[in-house]
This record gives structure tokens, sequence and C-alpha cells, in this order.
């Protein structure tokens, strides 16, 4: 499988929606909202923006996450970067919202203008050659450059230009239906996954012990 070319699962630019790399935060907002519904209804591949330049060049790419960034990056408070930006950051977008609702502190809407005000151009995606890969490249390059960046996509260039991306969701698609396919899959279907079965929450009478939860084999 790694000796695959990757052709066939490379989207092309024109599968995704743009945004100038000028653009504030809440263009960007809107723009994903735009972008996400088109993704639901099946018209664009996943929830990525394409950045491009005032030449119309493409030159990187947004998604959800790079909105938290910019967000955490600009809450005083908060040590969360763009790597890492999960790790406390909802409790610290809470501890700074009730701050601003305390007597004497500015207005939230003050706050929200700031926000507002926050250009997307230094939390773009750029192409570099740990996230992009050439057009007639091998699974195996995919491989390597997905497990090494942790990226959603990777760039697919073909002569010097931005020709497509291909998306980690169906190199996994594909790692998947290979697996499956192994002399040994069958020892993934054994039964193996316990789940839960709904607890009894009835009182427990006085000098009994409750036990723990009975498992059914899925």
């Amino acid at each position: 499988m790694e000796r695959v070319k990757i052709k066939k699962w490379v989207h092309p630019v024109d599968k995704f929606p743009r945004i100038s790399h000028r653009a504030s935060l809440m263009e960007a907002v809107a723009a994903l909202k735009k972008a996400d519904a088109y993704c639901q209804a099946g018209c664009f591949a996943q929830r990525i923006l394409l950045a491009y330049d005032a030449g119309g060049r493409i030159v990187g790419k947004l998604s959800p996450v790079d909105i938290v960034g910019a967000l955490a990056s600009h809450c005083e408070s908060s040590k969360a970067n763009i790597g890492g930006w999960s790790k406390g950051l909802i409790v610290t977008l809470l501890e700074k919202l009730k701050q601003y609702l305390l007597p004497g502190r500015k207005p939230l809407a003050e706050h929200w203008q700031k926000a507002h005000r926050i250009s997307m151009s230094p939390y773009i995606k750029r192409y570099s050659s740990s996230n992009m890969i050439g057009a007639n490249d091998t699974m195996e390059v995919a491989f390597r450059l997905f497990v090494a960046g942790r990226h959603d996509s990777l760039f697919v260039v073909q002569k010097k230009e931005i020709h497509g991306l291909l998306l980690f969701a169906d190199v996994y698609k594909e790692i998947s239906r290979f697996l499956e396919c192994c002399p040994l899959a069958q020892l993934g279907g054994r039964d193996s996954v316990r789940l839960p079965i709904e607890r009894d929450l009835s009182p427990v009478p006085r000098g009994l012990s409750a036990r723990a939860p009975a498992t059914q084999t899925v």
C-alpha cells in the first residue's frame, strides 16, 4: 500500500472555499460557518479555507483550530498556543468572562470589539516542506509527513503550484480498508470490546454492598 501513488485521493483546490490572507477573525468565522454548511451538504471535502494573496495565489490554509489559536493568543492569562490550544483553554476563557462581568470592569462588548480586529494572517498555516507533498509521491511519503507533523491535510504541489490537498481522513479510511483485508483481520472481530450494562440506580438495602456494574460483550 505504501507504494501506491497519492493522486487518487487528492482533492483539487476548487473543492475548498477561499479567504483573503488579510481577513479578520470574524470574517474567517463567517467563512468557516458557510464552509461547514456546504461541507454537510457534500459540496466541500472538509472544513478548510484556502488563504490567497493579492495576486490570487494560494499561500496557506485556515481551519477551526486556527480560530481558537488566535483567540487563545489574545487571552492575556492563557498560556495556550496553536500547538496546544486545548489544554485549559475553555477554563481560561470562562475565567476571563467572569472577570469582565464584575463591577467596575470594562464592558464585555469592548473586548469582543478587540476580537473583531484580530488579523488571521499570523495564524494561517503556510505551506512548507513539512506539510507539502508532490503530486506523484507515494503513500509512504504521506505517512511520514502525517505522523511527523500531525497534520489534518497536506498541500499537494505540481509544477511549483498548489494543486490540491491530501486529507488525513481519506488516508485513514484507506489504511482501515487495507487492514481489514489482511489475513489476520479476523482477530479484530473477536468479542474483545465490553460495554457496561445500564446500572440499576435503585437504593441498596442496608447491610449490602453495591456491586460493580456488569458488562456485556459486543
